[in-house]
């Protein structure tokens, strides 16, 4: 969860503000004790799940790019990990 929050923080400072909300859409806590085996999500999640797939359907390319992007702004970080 604290990575998914780090992401979003990243995420909320780009210019690309679409990209920020639908991967904000997507954080739950899917590995509370009360799914554990049986995952019953809440209906709201799984429609949010969706609704993130049609969204990355559409903007299949522009993910693509983005990701170019970024990887290409953070290289050196990226290649020390």
């Amino acid at each position: 969860m604290q990575d998914l929050l780090l992401t979003a923080q990243h995420l909320s400072r780009c210019s690309w503000k679409e990209f920020h909300h639908m991967f904000c859409l997507g954080i739950h806590n899917y590995q509370s004790p009360q799914f554990i085996g049986n995952f019953n999500y809440p209906q709201e999640w799984i429609d949010e799940s969706e609704s993130i797939d049609k969204w990355i359907m559409n903007n299949e390319k522009k993910i693509y790019e983005w990701q170019r992007e970024f990887l290409l702004d953070y290289k050196d970080e990226v290649c020390s990990l």
